[in-house]
């Protein structure tokens, strides 16, 4: 997992599909409206999404095997709780159609700050849950950037 903030990108040394969805990010902002984008086919897509966040979201964490999950938010908070894979109890067997696995929620997670600009980068190995609210319940819009893992 990292977990920082957009303006400082040019820390990482990626590869240039994850260049190329970190210079889609830079693109968004409060009005780009919700949809999929295609960046590099389905290879790098986004997904830009907005709904509200909750005080108290069920405690079912989720995992990918194929895609990183490159989570920015564009407006409003939340928290998105990530913990260690390989500490879990599955709760829902990994489906390869939608490529994702459910976990019941572990006791010590941590909490990734998610304000504008902020981002959260998820390896296979990391499960995660959003819509954690941050204070109170609020509207947030983000981005999910899917990025084949192969291409990372």
């Amino acid at each position: 997992m990292i977990h920082d903030h957009i303006d400082r990108i040019s820390l990482y040394r990626f590869g240039q599909a994850a260049a190329k969805a970190f210079e889609f990010l830079k693109t968004l902002t409060p009005d780009t409206p919700d949809g999929t984008y295609e960046i590099i086919g389905r290879d790098v897509y986004a997904m830009v999404q907005s709904y509200d966040t909750e005080a108290d979201p069920p405690p079912i964490l989720e995992a990918h095997r194929n895609y990183i999950d490159i989570q920015y938010c564009i407006a409003g908070a939340e928290y998105i709780a990530v913990a260690p894979l390989d500490e879990s109890t599955l709760r829902t067997p990994y489906d390869e159609t939608k490529d994702v696995a459910f976990y019941h929620a572990q006791k010590m997670m941590s909490l990734c700050a998610m304000t504008p600009g902020r981002f959260v980068l998820l390896f296979p190995s990391d499960e995660h849950f959003a819509k954690y609210a941050a204070e109170a319940p609020g509207r947030i819009k983000k981005a999910v950037i899917k990025l084949r893992a192969d291409l990372f």
